[in-house]
């Protein structure tokens, strides 16, 4: 069989055209570099076992999450860790099986938003008080550790419970008080563990200029001992909107002197429409736009708030299931690519 040249040509342009179909006409990957995400604990998480977290944990590898973030390892005077108490020992071995890394948080205090509220003075007195009892704790915490993760191959980083908003540390004194509390804490902890990284969360507070959450992210990457610096989108509290996120977003990236990888996005996953836990999760259409902005303006993988809140449990009657089925959708339209 012999083929003529226009043939030729017509049959090499459709290879072309099947070619292009593959990597241009076939939609992208929303989850592309989505694969960590937040986890709080309560004290109605003690109750659960170590095969418990496993199951909880083998539905989220399901959704291509492969980093936990634990917001806080104590919440106020309730520590997870500890005598008598085992629920971060049963979480890190859970994942451990899962093959899952961890991220741990230190310690929550509800009464630090209302520290902010109060004189520089006091402010400084309590951020110091805050230091210290964190840094009392951290033997205790790291004994807790050592034992679950014996071969140091689960656990990777730390955080910093501590959220820092865009308003609260505009002034020198306040900065000043906020350098020393991060210099403190950094050092303390990269003497333990100096091969971990260190991350804390931002957030806007909707009321400051562009010029001040520059100046703002200018001085917290000057902070080296800080290793990723996470900015919450704002997008479910309604502080920002998709528009005024990616300005916020520019902003940052304004002062990151190239270098992503230091910064990452955290997008929220609910919207603020009331429900008996107070949000919802958001619509699957607004998500993508989020984990869009997310991708463009950080080299970091997108982090979520929160997995376990907005999608899981699996329940397809219930509140989370549309952002579900989505997620569930997509990964499998993922693995196809």
């Amino acid at each position: 069989m012999s083929f003529k040249p226009r043939k030729i040509r017509l049959l090499f342009m459709i290879l072309i055209l099947m070619i292009i179909g593959r990597y241009v006409l076939i939609p992208a990957c929303p989850l592309k570099r989505v694969n960590t995400s937040f986890l709080q604990l309560y004290v109605v998480h003690s109750s659960l076992s170590e095969s418990d977290w496993e199951a909880l944990f083998k539905q989220t590898r399901h959704l291509y999450i492969k980093h936990l973030i634990l917001q806080w390892s104590s919440y106020g005077d309730q520590a997870f860790y500890g005598e008598g108490q085992e629920t971060l020992s049963k979480i890190i071995k859970a994942a451990a099986k899962e093959g899952l890394d961890l991220t741990i948080g230190l310690n929550y205090d509800p009464k630090f938003w209302s520290a902010l509220s109060a004189s520089d003075a006091a402010l400084q007195t309590y951020m110091i008080a805050r230091y210290q009892q964190q840094s009392q704790a951290l033997p205790i915490l790291l004994a807790t550790i050592k034992a679950a993760d014996p071969e140091a191959k689960t656990v990777r980083g730390w955080y910093l419970s501590d959220e820092l908003d865009d308003q609260s540390w505009q002034s020198p004194s306040r900065r000043s008080i906020l350098k020393d509390y991060l210099g403190a804490m950094t050092k303390e902890l990269k003497k333990e563990t100096p091969d971990w990284s260190i991350r804390i969360s931002t957030f806007s507070s909707g009321q400051a200029s562009m010029a001040a959450v520059a100046e703002f992210y200018n001085f917290l990457f000057a902070i080296e001992s800080l290793d990723k610096i996470l900015f919450q989108d704002s997008i479910g509290t309604g502080k920002l909107n998709l528009g005024t996120l990616e300005l916020y977003l520019k902003t940052i990236d304004s002062q990151l002197a190239g270098n992503k990888a230091r910064f990452g996005v955290i997008s929220e996953l609910f919207i603020t429409a009331k429900t008996q836990t107070g949000f919802k999760a958001a619509p699957p259409e607004r998500v993508v736009k989020q984990l869009k902005l997310a991708r463009k303006y950080s080299d970091t993988d997108v982090t979520l708030f929160s997995i376990f809140i907005f999608v899981l449990p699996v329940d397809p009657a219930g509140v989370n299931s549309g952002l579900y089925k989505f997620w569930l959708q997509e990964v499998r339209h993922c693995k196809g690519l």
